[in-house]
């Protein structure tokens, strides 16, 4: 079997993305292509596409000082 070449190509998406943001469902998606992989005769499940979640810190460098704690 040539691996390349796929035999099936499934988008998910969120119809309601407040229900389920895309990070969440990339994880659900992600735990089925396990599924999927451990079927006999599937050579390979790949996830293209992951949108990964982020936390943006915003840092007060004057109360830093204040503690005498640098960043850099």
């Amino acid at each position: 079997i040539d691996v390349d070449i796929p035999v099936a190509s499934i988008a998910f998406y969120s119809t309601d993305p407040n229900k389920m943001p895309m990070t969440e469902l990339y994880k659900v998606v992600d735990r089925l292509g396990h599924d999927i992989n451990d079927i006999d005769n599937v050579a390979q499940v790949d996830l293209k596409g992951e949108r990964k979640e982020q936390i943006n810190i915003l840092l007060d460098l004057k109360k830093l000082q204040k503690y005498e704690i640098t960043f850099g």
